[in-house]
């Protein structure tokens, strides 16, 4: 296994990489281990417009808390990606950042309508969102539940306590959440959902709005957030959030913690 590990390359064309490594020097090989499903992360257009950016910008990172001073491009980006997927879109540097922010806010019951709820994690539930259960904790009730076991979530429910479920989109080892049984109990239950939807992101939809929200007709409304990547499919960088309500927004540009607090790059890659 040690073979497999912390393998060197140059990009090549389409899936093609160039192995650079004590064994192999130059060797062209197809890859199948980038998660660029639609082959962008090298796409001309894509590389020219960050590299407009970088000249136009200098370096796409200010030490600032975004709530002090935001790039005007990133603000451009989020607007553009809002109309695009019918949310008020948020960008942060990373997916990983975005779920930092996100849980604890969903945690302190400001997205609950002031009460804390008992957030239930998915068992196969990203490491990204799995990582923060001992933080959530500090705040919420945190349960565990079986992968898509949709009838344990209903039980759930029928305790009478607001419920947030926390699961994936599209999964990373395959299959996806059953959001028809999701927004079942979300409407006899008020279930809220926060879905990460970082692999389904630009493969599904009409306008490659992701699996989670291609399967929402109309607002996602103050009970469903959806955090996605602009990586991947998208083959830029960075993570987003996609929400409902311009309060929701409000609250994650004001106490995120990865948004607010912090300087944090603007997460894409401009001119995608």
């Amino acid at each position: 296994m040690a073979g497999l590990l912390n393998v060197s390359a140059y990009p090549g064309e389409g899936r093609s990489v160039e192995l650079h490594s004590a064994t192999d020097k130059g060797r062209k090989i197809i890859d199948f281990v980038r998660c660029s499903y639609l082959g962008l992360d090298n796409h001309p257009l894509i590389v020219a417009g960050a590299i407009g950016a970088l000249e136009r910008y200098g370096n796409l990172h200010w030490s600032c808390a975004r709530t002090r001073l935001n790039f005007k491009i990133a603000c451009e980006l989020e607007e553009a990606l809002s109309a695009l997927f019918a949310a008020r879109v948020i960008v942060y540097s990373s997916v990983l950042a975005a779920n930092m922010g996100a849980l604890p806010l969903l945690a302190s019951g400001h997205l609950t309508d002031g009460e804390k709820p008992v957030v239930v994690f998915d068992r196969l539930a990203h490491a990204t969102l799995a990582f923060h259960k001992a933080t959530v904790a500090l705040e919420a009730e945190v349960l565990t539940i079986e992968h898509n076991d949709a009838e344990a979530l209903e039980r759930v429910c029928r305790t009478g306590k607001k419920v947030a479920y926390v699961c994936d989109g599209v999964y990373s080892m395959g299959g996806a959440a059953p959001m028809r049984k999701l927004q079942d109990l979300q409407s006899r239950y008020g279930l809220f959902l926060y879905i990460d939807d970082a692999h389904g992101i630009s493969i599904f939809g009409d306008r490659g709005e992701g699996f989670a929200r291609s399967q929402i007709n109309g607002p996602l409304g103050n009970r469903t957030i959806i955090a996605a990547s602009l990586g991947k499919g998208f083959g830029a960088s960075g993570g987003m959030l996609m929400l409902g309500t311009q309060r929701q927004e409000e609250l994650f540009r004001r106490f995120a913690i990865a948004h607010a607090p912090f300087g944090s790059a603007p997460s894409e890659r401009p001119g995608s």
